[in-house]
């Protein structure tokens, strides 16, 4: 899990500002590859990119999830235990 807005910062390419991202080697790289990802998906209507593993389309069948981190993975249903405790909560 990650902070709200947390994100800013790599899609901008601005880790050095404002001390949340650590301004590590990592952060930079990580950067890097969030900002190209935005732009094909401005660019194209997809997020794949050389950088990443394909990005399938969402749906609730497969929960296919890209996990953002140092390398990207892609995960099928993650957190379920989660989703399925705050299915339970705005349902009641």
């Amino acid at each position: 899990m990650s902070p709200h807005a947390i994100d800013v910062p790599f899609v901008f390419e601005t880790t050095d500002i404002g001390g949340i991202t650590g301004n590590s080697s990592e952060a930079h790289d990580l950067a890097a590859v969030e900002a190209a990802t935005w732009a094909a998906f401005a660019r194209a209507g997809t997020p794949d990119n050389a950088a990443i593993p394909h990005w399938p389309a969402y749906n609730a069948d497969t929960r296919a999830t890209t996990v953002i981190d140092t390398h990207w993975t892609l995960a099928k249903g993650p957190q379920k235990e989660a989703r399925l405790i705050w299915q339970r909560i705005a349902l009641a």
